[in-house]
């Protein structure tokens, strides 16, 4: 009988524990989110990654007032997600799409030039990490352009960390971005993205209620082992 009581008491934790196994891995698999280039000014510490920045501005995930902006190469363009991690999140190693809007690609020095985007966590305190990168050749009659960002490092996210994106031209002639309800620049993230900045609630609700399960279940079999010492003593 103890025996039997001892392999039921064991399939209980083990059942309990795919369980929580299981909503970890719905907590790393939300899917990918597209983030809207915005007007808005970015109020945070910008990042210091050396170069000299255009602009800082916020992405965010509905579409806002109508606008853009012309930069050249000797400047970068900033923006970054309106919240930072509220926990921490890993995008695992899928690629990034930032898609663009542009003036029309039809003069010389526009022409077989170089778009980058760079997405970027960004610490509280300015310092960048470089996560994911990507490039494209624009074209005469070109008005946008699709750039697949490639991982290159760790995409971890910690508590306070904010995604961002960087663009470069690489001409010196000015380009225009737009980011408007119908021409909207976007960045959009891996189909890996676990919920940034933080996973929905029904996910934390199956992983909290797995944890509790599971210390409950554990907590229960304490106590029936001691009433059991208990009986023992008494006999």
């Amino acid at each position: 009988m103890n025996i039997m009581h001892t392999n039921r008491g064991l399939i209980g934790v083990l059942v309990l524990g795919m369980l929580v196994f299981a909503s970890v891995q719905v907590v790393g698999a939300q899917g990918e989110q597209t983030w809207y280039l915005t007007p808005t000014s970015y109020t945070g510490t910008p990042a210091n990654d050396g170069t000299t920045h255009h602009h800082d501005k916020i992405m965010s995930k509905t579409q806002t007032t109508d606008d853009h902006v012309a930069f050249a190469s000797d400047k970068t363009m900033w923006w970054y997600a309106e919240h930072a991690a509220e926990c921490g999140l890993s995008f695992g190693m899928g690629s990034w799409s930032a898609h663009l809007y542009h003036d029309k690609m039809d003069v010389v020095g526009e022409v077989g030039e170089t778009i980058t985007a760079d997405v970027y966590k960004v610490a509280p305190d300015g310092t960048p990490t470089h996560i994911a990168t990507g490039s494209n050749t624009t074209i005469s009659g070109q008005t946008e352009t699709d750039i697949t960002c490639s991982p290159v490092g760790s995409q971890d996210f910690a508590t306070g960390e904010r995604l961002a994106v960087r663009i470069s031209w690489s001409s010196t002639d000015t380009i225009w971005i737009y980011y408007s309800a119908d021409k909207p620049s976007t960045l959009t993230t891996p189909p890996s993205d676990p919920g940034y900045p933080v996973p929905e609630l029904s996910t934390l609700i199956l992983f909290s209620t797995g944890l509790l399960a599971l210390a409950g279940y554990v907590g229960l079999g304490r106590k029936n082992l001691k009433l059991r010492g208990g009986d023992k003593f008494k006999r």
